[in-house]
């Protein structure tokens, strides 16, 4: 049985995919509504909260758990070994996507603690070191990408963060609400690839 865990909802669209790829798949998800959002806590918040979910999930019968959470994710490593051999997250097979079709610049808006965390400039430097990675924070933008700009307004700070972005080959806006980031996830659990080009938390510009 996989364990997926989420702040929220977002992370339904692992849920979805990965009974795409495994429909026989026994699947249990966490939403962790009572501590969402992640985004505004400490780092040492994030690894109280993220081992406790982990720990939750394995003890309800899970073999294995879905971080579908990238701010979830930035912790990982800070798990202990024995869990962290039973986990998959889901910065690592972004940043390889974004890397894979980037053409030298790639840009990132996330949560607060996925920013501070540097979790995608070094992921993606890992994989290609001559990439430029622009990255931002903006709670605000974050819910334009989720829910959809309906009236085309946004503030002076994410006008801002746009301009700055506007010469990148690639786009990521780390949130499982876009269902790149759980594709990408659920690949690593299941080995199956799938064509970058339908992600749509990774984009070419």
């Amino acid at each position: 049985m996989t364990g997926i865990f989420d702040s929220g909802a977002g992370g339904l669209t692992a849920l979805y995919e990965l009974r795409r790829l495994c429909p026989s798949e026994d699947i249990i998800f966490l939403a962790d509504r009572k501590n969402a959002p992640y985004g505004p806590r400490s780092k040492g918040e994030l690894e109280k909260i993220v081992r406790a979910n982990v720990e939750r999930l394995l003890d309800l019968g899970a073999d294995r758990v879905l971080m579908a959470c990238c701010t979830a994710s930035t912790v990982y490593v800070s798990l202990p070994e024995e869990l962290r051999r039973r986990c998959i997250e889901i910065i690592t097979p972004a940043a390889r996507v974004a890397a894979e079709i980037s053409r030298g610049r790639v840009g990132v808006i996330s949560t607060e603690a996925t920013y501070k965390s540097l979790s995608f400039p070094r992921a993606i430097s890992k994989i290609r070191g001559d990439i430029s990675v622009i990255s931002a924070y903006s709670p605000e933008l974050v819910e334009l990408v989720e829910g959809g700009c309906r009236d085309g307004c946004v503030t002076e700070r994410e006008e801002k963060i746009i301009y700055r972005s506007r010469k990148c080959h690639v786009f990521v806006c780390p949130t499982t609400h876009r269902d790149g980031d759980a594709r990408e996830g659920t690949e690593s659990l299941t080995g199956q690839g799938s064509d970058c080009n339908n992600c749509t938390m990774v984009s070419r510009k």
